[in-house]
């Protein structure tokens, strides 16, 4: 393949890495993405493993994903999708599914005021029948620092009579990303 010389200002120059401006968050328009975090987890796929619980209190999954914000004035927007959310043959059952973060290495607490809870009844059965969902949301967060941020995905039985769990076939897909906005 040829290689094209482009014409700045009438001089003939390479095009270097050194000639090309990078992009100050500080100066971008308010709306624009600063950076982008995702983590994809599979069944078996360097060590992740299913978290399953039957517990109505939130259970640590190992879904996470880290940012560290250029700017402390920043959202953070978080986008959850899981294959294979599973609600056990229970009658009343569901997945609750709630957000928890850690900043600055501190312990992972609810990232909002509802204990964390951003889905209350996932997969809900309203029969004997075991049934199997796709599960999604988002979450709009304001944690205002430039510390790292690690978001982490937590669920509950939300009748504690049944096992719930994400990833219950060995292909499901577990996706977890955290966009920087400028506000």
């Amino acid at each position: 393949m040829a290689l094209t010389k482009l014409n700045f200002g009438g001089n003939q120059q390479a095009l270097v890495a050194a000639n090309i401006p990078t992009l100050n968050p500080t100066s971008m328009p308010a709306g624009s993405v600063i950076q982008t975090q995702v983590a994809q987890f599979q069944e078996g796929i360097n060590g992740h493993t299913r978290v399953e619980t039957a517990s109505q209190s939130a259970t640590a999954t190992n879904i996470l994903v880290a940012i560290t914000p250029k700017l402390s004035t920043s959202k953070l927007l978080v986008n959850f999708n899981a294959q294979g959310a599973f609600n056990s043959a229970v009658t009343g059952n569901a997945i609750e599914l709630y957000l928890y973060r850690s900043v600055g290495g501190a312990s992972f607490a609810a990232a909002d005021l509802d204990s964390g809870k951003v889905a209350n009844y996932n997969s809900y059965a309203n029969d004997t029948t075991g049934i199997i969902h796709n599960s999604a949301f988002s979450w709009l967060d304001n944690p205002a620092t430039t510390s790292a941020v690690i978001y982490k995905i937590y669920i509950a039985s939300a009748n504690g009579g049944g096992l719930v769990k994400f990833g219950a076939n060995t292909n499901d897909l577990k996706f977890l990303s955290v966009q920087e906005i400028k506000q």
